[in-house]
């Protein structure tokens, strides 16, 4: 495993200093994966007002969890003094924690045998619970007992499923049943966190492992639906976060989850466009022009996208095809305007409804959409009172 010399400068410093210091958790588990880690996280022994004293221009926003952010060569570096932690009577977070000195101890309050592996400046590995031999073996393991692990923080069980997916590891039979066993106090948690790790979870290269979360019964209090499709479908979509939301929701046949998970209302509304059209039987050329008037250009673009690869239809092609030949799709591109239906003695709501006639009419003429061509036809074939 390479350590960046930044980084490996900055434990080497407050080793001078007289503390330990590692790098710990993910990044660990990345580099000896030979992933890119995407942070390097340090332990030490170290208290957070050492941590002050010894980088005066520290960002302190985490320090009542043990955590001071260093500014070293001009980078931001999270340092965590090694704690002990008391009773999770929230199955969330620790109700107290204390600082410590024995870096097996701090590590054996983690959740993973694979996030709880430290390795010093020099590159030596402190692997206390055989994450190493998790890594080769491709398992998630609880580090301890995983009822207990899981009753303390009842996210780590959505987490042991995101793993599963990011690294394509399986899950320890015991870390499962512990899963099981626990997963209804998944309703302590906050619809911010769960939808994070649902997130995570679907924009891995193993998205189909979010119906885990379901089937583990994790997922109750936010979604009352079943899967009613293949997962595996999920591969088929860009790596993208609104398409592999809308997938699930097709997944599910439901996008009314996604409020309960409290999403934003752009992948909320895509998301049930989507299924709408997917009820929605020949779906041809005058269909994804009305899709364009009703749901705008965006969500049906992305409609027909997904379906297209979720269904192997067309609909992306079709409507490519429609936009490329720039046909109207809405009022606003129609030749005529309010008040050309106003010098035909259009008054009020006759203006709306003459609008729409003339947009329905191109929609199966698109080579009548010129000026003259409409008002010969609003003033011949729609008759207004």
């Amino acid at each position: 495993m390479m350590i960046p010399d930044q980084i490996q400068s900055l434990l080497l410093y407050l080793n001078d200093q007289g503390f330990q210091a590692y790098l710990v958790g993910g990044c660990v588990r990345d580099g000896l994966m030979h992933l890119i880690p995407h942070d390097w996280d340090v332990c030490t022994d170290a208290l957070p007002q050492e941590l002050q004293e010894l980088f005066p221009d520290s960002l302190s926003y985490g320090i009542r969890h043990g955590t001071v952010t260093v500014k070293w060569q001009k980078q931001l570096i999270e340092v965590t003094t090694f704690r002990a932690e008391s009773a999770y009577t929230d199955h969330r977070r620790p109700d107290h924690v204390s600082y410590i000195k024995d870096l097996s101890h701090d590590l054996s309050r983690r959740d993973f045998t694979v996030n709880a592996m430290a390795m010093d400046a020099a590159g030596v590995l402190h692997d206390p619970f055989g994450g190493l031999s998790d890594l080769e073996t491709g398992t998630i393991r609880t580090v301890g007992s995983p009822e207990s692990r899981f009753r303390e923080d009842a996210l780590r069980m959505l987490r042991a499923i995101r793993f599963s997916a990011q690294l394509n590891f399986s899950i320890e039979p015991n870390t499962k049943a512990g899963i099981l066993s626990c997963a209804s106090l998944t309703s302590a948690l906050s619809a911010e966190r769960v939808a994070q790790e649902i997130e995570k979870t679907l924009l891995t290269a193993h998205p189909e492992r979010v119906s885990d979360m379901i089937a583990a019964g994790l997922l109750i209090p936010w979604i009352k639906n079943t899967i009613q499709d293949q997962p595996d479908k999920l591969r088929s979509l860009k790596r993208n976060r609104i398409h592999r939301w809308c997938g699930f929701g097709l997944l599910l046949h439901d996008a009314a989850f996604l409020n309960n998970l409290r999403l934003d209302r752009k992948t909320t509304k895509i998301c049930s466009t989507c299924i709408h059209i997917q009820d929605q039987e020949n779906r041809d050329t005058i269909f994804w022009k009305q899709a364009v008037h009703q749901y705008g250009l965006e969500a049906a673009m992305t409609s027909a996208e997904i379906l297209s690869a979720w269904e192997s239809t067309e609909d992306e092609q079709i409507l490519q095809q429609i936009l490329s030949n720039g046909e109207c799709c809405t009022v606003s591109n129609l030749a005529v305007s309010g008040s050309d239906l106003k010098a035909l003695g259009y008054q009020g709501k006759e203006i709306g409804s003459a609008l729409n006639a003339a947009l329905q009419y191109v929609w199966k003429y698109p080579e009548q959409n010129v000026r003259q061509s409409l008002l010969n036809y609003l003033r011949e074939e729609f008759h207004h009172g």
